[in-house]
């Protein structure tokens, strides 16, 4: 009796695994975890040297921005000499060339703070842009999470019917 019972638990659980899925591939899924380690590994490349750009550029700009200031100091200290030297020959023209000059300067001056508002706006909708492709990846990674899960479920059943094959089939 209890050999048949056995052999009836066998017969229903090989049918089981008879109809469960077989073309679950571990090569499959290895490749596609292979496939995510390097995509994050070429977009920690590109953030490392986009980093590195913008650690440049700022460099750049702060050098420029340092012979600018030198340019200028050097040129109102001589236009001003020069137009006080002229002041006392009652010359216009050089007085009129300083006041140009410090009009030419708050120009520039707002140029650059407009320049800067850009910079500052543009970083924003970088950031924007940054936040929703995270929010995208993850969406991606709990999708990715629920099909790992389901395998692990499938694989954790798949073992245990073979276990209670393999235990049917031991004599005693």
């Amino acid at each position: 009796n209890e050999v048949r019972v056995k052999e009836e638990a066998m017969k229903l659980l090989s049918e089981e695994l008879a109809r469960m899925p077989k073309n679950v591939n571990r090569t499959l899924y290895t490749y596609r975890i292979m496939d995510i380690i390097s995509s994050i590994a070429k977009q920690k490349k590109e953030i490392e040297k986009i980093i590195s750009e913008i650690s440049n550029v700022q460099k750049e700009i702060n050098s420029t921005g340092e012979k600018l200031s030198r340019a200028e100091a050097l040129a109102d200290e001589k236009i001003f000499s020069t137009a006080k030297l002229e002041a006392n020959k009652k010359d216009p023209a050089m007085i009129s060339a300083y006041r140009h000059f410090s009009d030419i300067r708050t120009s520039f001056d707002d140029l650059v703070m407009c320049i800067s508002d850009i910079g500052k706006r543009e970083t924003d909708a970088r950031g924007l842009e940054s936040k929703t492709e995270q929010l995208a990846e993850r969406v991606s990674k709990n999708n990715t999470e629920r099909i790992l899960s389901d395998l692990r479920q499938v694989q954790e059943e798949n073992a245990g019917l073979i276990a209670q094959i393999r235990a049917l089939k031991t004599p005693k």
